[in-house]
């Protein structure tokens, strides 16, 4: 079996204190996001995990940094254009950005994390040139435009490398005036001195706009399933300025994007200056702890409402990213699902790593309708409850009452 590398966090990732206190222990956490062939998980292990907190900010982090090469492999892959979800958050993430520039336009515009160029596409128009970072498309730049109109090809560029070894007098031709970011800080161990290290090389003008996934909608519905090893960082409303406060910078406005799991977008430039930033909720030992009982009480009503379910066969509905997590938390042995429905072709006849239940498309002879269904991709509850009433089986189960 591979042994999985990874690094304590000792100090806080917001504020760099060192009372960092453990909410609680998650050993042998599973891996997410992977689709393999077979349920094997010698070559992604569990890896012993646990949720701080710090005592002094209140920024929720994971306790051991797992290195990437052992989160992400060639199955780990996603194109926010193939999303649904992901297209929709991008979409708003722009219409949000248009919004702050209020007819200003940029001269240089750099996305950190780039993905497929979905966000560039619709923020170039409001910049004269925009340029895509991100170090998985090192040697393969040439193709970042492969698909863009030619009007817009000859503004749009992409630097396959990591934010920290750009020159961008060199490499852009100037410093850049607008940083956007999508689900990317959240991946980042040392956030602080990413973004020290930015303020020093951008513009004196320039306007930060970054997203990240919500803490404090996961908190308010009990979601603890939305872990990952992937997510060092689990940002709320106020740990998140304030990071961008301890590295330097100045609050200049938020929203939240309630419907895409309360997704924070938060505008900031360069400091000095005085942050205007309304008070924000602050976490801390507590809440947490509260709000993982409620959590384990919720997944023990599912497991009871699975038992009861017998001698019914029970299928699980959604072929999420976050099923391992989710499997962890109700106990780890998943054996009462059937297999796992998605309509997603690419899904059908695979494993997670550890979990033998596999992942298969609805079909007639499934006698579905005299059945029960489970929703394994909560995060996705909206779409999956519409999904499961196509299927009309005899009854749905639902692990959570927020969805």
């Amino acid at each position: 079996m591979a042994k999985a590398m990874y690094r304590p966090q000792t100090e806080c990732s917001c504020c760099g204190s060192a009372n960092l206190e453990q909410a609680f222990a998650m050993p042998k956490f599973p891996q997410i996001g992977l689709y393999r062939d077979t349920p094997d998980d010698s070559k992604f292990p569990p890896v012993d995990q646990a949720l701080m907190v710090c005592a002094d900010c209140g920024h929720i982090q994971l306790h051991n940094n797992v290195d990437p090469s052992f989160l992400y492999d060639e199955t780990f892959t996603h194109r926010t254009s193939n999303s649904a979800s992901a297209s929709a958050s991008n979409t708003a993430f722009a219409n949000y950005v248009k919004s702050l520039a209020g007819g200003r336009r940029f001269r240089r515009i750099i996305e950190i994390g780039c993905n497929d160029a979905f966000l560039l596409r619709q923020l170039i128009e409001i910049g004269d040139t925009a340029t895509g970072i991100d170090p998985v498309w090192r040697g393969r730049e040439s193709g970042f435009t492969e698909d863009l109109p030619p009007e817009m090809a000859g503004r749009v560029k992409c630097i396959g490398d990591f934010v920290e070894n750009v020159d961008f007098d060199t490499q852009l031709g100037g410093k850049p005036d607008l940083i956007v970011s999508s689900f990317v800080f959240e991946h980042i161990r040392d956030p602080r001195s990413v973004l020290r290290r930015m303020f020093e090389i951008v513009d004196d003008d320039a306007l930060f706009v970054i997203k990240v996934p919500g803490t404090d909608m996961l908190l308010d519905n009990c979601r603890f399933d939305q872990l990952s090893h992937q997510h060092y960082q689990q940002w709320t409303l106020d740990s998140f300025r304030r990071t961008i406060e301890n590295a330097g910078g100045v609050y200049v406005a938020h929203s939240v994007l309630y419907r895409i799991w309360g997704a924070i977008m938060m505008a900031f430039r360069k400091g000095p200056g005085k942050s205007e930033a309304p008070s924000f909720r602050r976490a801390d030992i507590d809440l947490v702890r509260e709000r993982k009982a409620i959590f384990d009480a919720h997944l023990a009503s599912a497991r009871k409402a699975v038992q009861c379910a017998r001698p019914r066969k029970v299928y699980g509905l959604g072929a999420a990213q976050n099923f391992p997590s989710l499997a962890y938390f109700m106990g780890g042995d998943v054996s009462f699902l059937e297999c796992i429905l998605d309509d997603n072709p690419a899904r059908t006849g695979k494993y997670y790593p550890g979990f033998p239940v596999q992942t298969r498309q609805p079909r007639p002879d499934m006698d579905i309708e005299n059945s029960a269904i489970m929703i394994t991709g909560p995060d996705y509850g909206r779409v999956l409850m519409r999904r499961a009433s196509e299927l009309n089986p005899e009854q749905i189960i639902l692990p959570f009452a927020a969805i």
